[in-house]
């Protein structure tokens, strides 16, 4: 068995199911693993990546369906996850899946590096299969799609969160999906990236009914995410967006819910309640009283007469340097 490395663990509402994600697992190859996402050769396939799901019957962790495994070396599968309310339907980020680009005669005309991708399975009969047709694909070097997903709660709307560079043409860097007619459709045009906080990775998290989104986003380095880097980005932030659709857009609320600049070392995880109000948010690379990258987390709730979402008590402090209190939050 390959190298597994779990760095993604989600819940369902009702805590009876959980999806694990193994981003860095190494695939061995298989004839069959029964949800369409099996490989075959002879060699590892090394971060591939692979993502778990178990229920609770009986008293007992049983797996729920195979596991869902990448295809691709580097494909990074699981990095993110997330379960409907119910935990029968399943939203996978795949950030460094390669995108192949067909000629007119169906031979291969370019690669594109880690464009990345997102993809949404549903459980039937114990086996976990692709709910329509398509998903979120990058379609840049380096985009890194499905870096981060969210579902709704009824499992038909989704986000996905990508990466925008100063080499690459990406600047849109949060995407909302739902789904009809077999297939999923864009929901407005996405959120854009401001040039000042290019080089880094976004976050998004959607309310259960998928009309509030909130977007963050945090420094990557050239080995990845780099909260404690002195080199972090400026204008890291977070803010949310309501969903109009008589303009079919995502209309910000307020201004920028945080902003540190240069040397902050700090990155953003962040959780939304079910309706949309409340905001939890973790800066584990903070530096508090407790000390150096002691971290903190803080709370925001929705003021609708001000159209804006405002701190409630203050932050909640690591207690010692190191502890990066908030790298998760729930």
């Amino acid at each position: 068995m390959g190298v597994r490395s779990v760095i993604k663990v989600v819940l369902s509402d009702d805590g009876d199911t959980v999806a694990v994600g193994s981003a860095f697992h190494d695939v061995v190859p298989t004839s069959s693993a029964g949800n369409g996402t099996s490989t075959s050769g002879e060699e590892e396939i090394k971060n591939a990546g692979m993502v778990e799901v178990f229920r609770l019957e009986d008293g007992q962790w049983t797996p729920l369906g195979d596991p869902i495994v990448g295809t691709q070396e580097d494909d990074y599968l699981g990095a993110s996850l997330d379960l409907s309310a119910d935990g029968g339907t399943l939203a996978v980020g795949i950030p460094g899946r390669a995108k192949t680009i067909l000629d007119e005669d169906g031979g291969v005309a370019a690669v594109v590096e880690n464009a990345g991708a997102a993809r949404i399975f549903l459980i039937n009969n114990k086996v976990w299969t692709p709910l329509g047709s398509g998903g979120a694909d990058g379609t840049v070097k380096d985009e890194m799609m499905g870096g981060s997903v969210s579902l709704s709660a009824d499992g038909r709307r989704f986000a996905a969160g990508s990466s925008a560079t100063r080499e690459s043409e990406n600047t849109i860097v949060a995407r909302a999906f739902k789904f009809a007619g077999g297939e999923w459709s864009e929901v407005g045009d996405g959120v854009e990236g401001r040039e000042e906080t290019y080089d880094t990775a976004y976050t998004v998290v959607l309310s259960a009914d998928g009309e509030r989104m909130v977007v963050s986003n945090h420094y990557v380095g050239e080995a990845g995410p780099a909260i404690m880097s002195e080199q972090a980005n400026s204008d890291l932030f977070v803010a949310g967006f309501d969903y109009d659709p008589s303009e079919e857009e995502w209309v910000v609320i307020g201004e920028n819910l945080h902003e540190y600049s240069v040397g902050d070392k700090s990155g953003y995880f962040i959780t939304l309640s079910n309706d949309g109000n409340m905001i939890g948010m973790g800066d584990p690379g903070r530096s508090v009283t407790g000390g150096r990258i002691a971290g903190h987390a803080h709370i925001y709730v929705y003021d609708p007469a001000g159209h804006r979402f405002e701190q409630v008590g203050p932050n909640i402090d690591g207690q010692a340097a190191g502890d990066m209190f908030g790298y998760e939050v729930a």
